[in-house]
C-alpha cells in the first residue's frame, strides 16, 4: 500500500487541479504558474525581497514547498493568457493553503494574509485560505513574477502537501473554489440528517432499539464527517484550525468504521462480536496511525473495517448456505471496492452518496427481516389462539359455563353451550337458544360478553355469535353474515370481519 502512495499523491493533485478548473466559474481563464520554483530562505533581519541567485536557493516542485515551521521566499513564474488583459474582469492571486503568506506581482506588493516570519512569536496565522487583488496594470500577456513569503509556524501536525493551489484567476472569494458543486454534497448531507433524527426517535421504542441505535451513531458519524469536509467551503478560517479538521475527519471516518463493523458482527456473528470487532479495530487503528497522509488515513477507516465485515460476511454465508446473505456479501464488496477505486480523491461527494447507500441497503435488509419476523410471530400468536380457542370449545362441551338471568323476580341458570346467538334489544340482551323461545338478560351487550366463554364472538356492535352454531361465512366487498345451524343469519361488520375468518378458519 505504501508503494503505491507517491504516484497516488501525483495523481490527487492531477485530480485536484482538474477538479479545481471544472469548479470554477471562468476555469479557462485560470493561470498556472510553472512547475519549477525558485525557493529561498528568509534570513533574520532582512525583509527586502531576495534576488534568488544566492547559494542557499534553489529550485524545486511546486509540490515539494512546505514552510512549516520555517519562512520560505518563493517565486513562481506565469505567462497569463490574453483574456487575462479584458479591464471589465477583474483577477486575483490565490494561495490556497496551510501558511501564512506575503505577496508580490512584478515586484509591485499586493498584500498579506497573516504576517510570514522566521519566528513563531512573530508570526499570526493567515487564513486558510485566500485571495490578492492583482492591479489591471500589471497584468502583460508576457512572463510575470509572483514573490511569496511564506511561513507555518501554528500548527501542530506536519502535513505532506501544506499548499494546494497557487494561480491567477478571476477575483472572487477563495470559497468558490470549494462552493461550485456544494449541492452535489448537500443531498447526500441532509439525508445523513433525517437518517440521523429518524432512528434516534425509534431507538426509543422497544424493538429493535440496539440496530436503530446503531444506525443513528453511523448516520451522525457520516453527517458530522461531511460537514466537517464542507467546513472549508462554507467558512474562512485560520490555517492551524485545519488540522482539528483533519483530526475530526479522521476520528469521525474510523468512528463510522467501527461502528459498521459492530453492526455486521452483531447482526451474523454475536458468539464472536467482541473477536471480530476488537481484532478489525486493533487494526484499522495501527493502519490509521502509521499510515502519512490524512486522505489515506480517513480511507484507511472505512476501508480495513468494511473488508473485515466483507470476510466476516462471506464466512458466515458459506457456514450457514443461506442464499440471502450473498446479497451483504456483494453489497460490502461493492462498497470496498469502490473506496479503493476512489482512494486518491476519498473526500469527494461520491462517497457520501456510497456511504448513505450502504446504510439505505442495511436499513431497508433489516426492515425486511424484521417484517418476515413480525409475520411468523402474528401467524404463531394465530395458531395459539386457535390452539386456545379449540381448547375452550372442548371445556365448553365438556362442562358449559352457565350465566345468571333475572326474570319476573325469579333467577335462572342458564347453560351458555345451549344459547346460538345473542341481540341486543335497548336496555337488555335477547338470548337465542335452539329449541328454546327467545329470553330477555337485563344488561348492555359488553355486560353480557364478559361473563360468556371465548367461544363466543362478538361480531357485530349488536349481535354476539356461539361459534359452535356457525355453518358458514358469506362475505362480499368486505361485509356479510354468518350461517347458523338454526338457519339463522348474523350480520358481520366490516371492521370485525378479518378477526372472525381468522377465528373459524379451520
Amino acid at each position: 500500500m505504501l508503494t503505491l502512495m507517491k504516484p497516488l499523491r501525483k495523481i490527487t493533485a492531477l485530480v485536484l487541479a482538474l477538479l479545481l478548473l471544472i469548479s470554477t466559474a471562468a476555469a479557462q481563464s485560470i493561470a498556472w504558474p510553472e512547475e519549477q520554483a525558485l525557493v529561498c530562505p528568509v534570513v533574520a533581519g532582512i525583509s527586502s525581497l531576495p534576488d534568488f541567485t544566492a547559494p542557499a536557493c534553489r529550485q524545486m516542485p511546486l509540490t515539494q514547498i512546505d514552510p512549516q515551521n520555517t519562512a520560505l521566499w518563493v517565486k513562481l513564474r506565469f505567462l497569463l493568457p490574453p483574456e487575462t488583459q479584458r479591464p471589465d474582469r477583474p483577477y486575483g492571486l490565490y494561495v490556497l493553503g496551510k501558511t501564512s503568506s506575503q505577496a508580490y506581482f512584478n515586484g509591485q506588493y499586493l498584500g498579506q494574509n497573516g504576517t510570514p516570519d522566521l519566528r513563531k512569536d512573530q508570526e499570526f496565522p493567515g487564513k486558510m485560505d485566500t485571495v490578492f487583488y492583482i492591479p489591471p496594470a500589471l497584468l502583460t500577456s508576457v512572463e510575470n513574477d509572483v514573490v511569496l513569503k511564506l511561513s507555518s509556524h501554528h500548527g501542530f501536525i506536519h502535513l505532506q502537501s501544506p499548499l494546494h493551489f497557487i494561480g491567477v484567476a478571476p477575483y472572487a472569494d477563495p470559497q468558490a473554489f470549494f462552493t461550485q458543486d456544494l449541492w452535489l454534497s448537500l443531498v447526500p448531507l441532509g439525508a445523513l440528517i433525517l437518517g440521523a433524527l429518524y432512528f434516534a426517535v425509534t431507538s426509543l421504542t422497544a424493538d429493535q432499539r440496539p440496530d436503530n441505535l446503531l444506525f443513528f451513531l453511523m448516520c451522525s458519524l457520516a453527517a458530522a464527517q461531511l460537514g466537517a469536509e464542507l467546513a472549508r467551503s462554507l467558512f474562512r478560517y485560520s490555517y492551524p484550525l485545519h488540522d482539528l479538521r483533519l483530526l475530526l475527519i479522521v476520528s469521525l471516518a474510523l468512528g463510522f468504521g467501527l461502528c459498521l463493523l459492530w453492526y455486521v458482527a452483531r447482526r451474523f456473528a454475536r458468539r464472536q462480536m467482541l473477536t471480530w470487532i476488537s481484532g478489525g479495530g486493533l487494526v484499522t487503528l495501527m493502519a490509521v496511525i502509521l499510515t502519512p497522509g490524512f486522505d489515506a488515513k480517513t480511507t484507511l477507516a472505512f476501508l480495513i473495517p468494511s473488508l473485515c465485515a466483507t470476510v466476516l460476511l462471506a464466512h458466515v454465508t458459506i457456514q450457514r448456505r443461506e442464499r440471502r446473505l450473498w446479497r451483504y456479501v456483494a453489497a460490502f464488496a461493492v462498497f470496498s471496492g469502490t473506496t479503493l477505486l476512489t482512494f486518491t480523491y476519498f473526500h469527494d461527494s461520491i462517497y457520501y452518496y456510497i456511504i448513505t447507500g450502504i446504510l439505505c441497503f442495511l436499513f431497508a435488509q433489516q426492515a425486511l427481516e424484521f417484517g418476515r419476523e413480525r409475520a411468523r410471530r402474528k401467524a404463531e400468536e394465530l395458531q395459539v389462539a386457535r390452539l386456545q380457542f379449540k381448547l375452550d370449545q372442548n371445556d365448553q362441551a365438556r362442562k358449559p359455563q352457565t350465566i345468571t338471568i333475572a326474570q319476573a323476580g325469579k333467577i335462572t341458570l342458564v347453560p351458555t353451550d345451549s344459547i346460538t346467538h345473542c341481540q341486543a334489544a335497548g336496555d337488555y340482551v335477547e338470548l337465542y337458544f335452539v329449541e328454546k323461545h327467545p329470553q330477555l338478560f337485563s344488561g348492555s351487550l359488553k355486560d353480557l360478553e364478559t361473563q360468556l366463554p371465548s367461544t363466543f364472538l362478538r361480531v357485530h356492535r349488536s349481535f354476539i355469535v356461539n361459534t359452535d352454531f356457525i355453518t358458514a361465512l358469506h362475505s362480499s366487498g368486505g361485509t356479510g353474515y354468518l350461517k347458523l345451524t338454526t338457519d339463522t343469519d348474523v350480520p358481520v361488520s366490516r371492521r370485525i370481519m378479518p378477526s372472525v375468518r381468522s377465528v373459524i378458519a379451520p
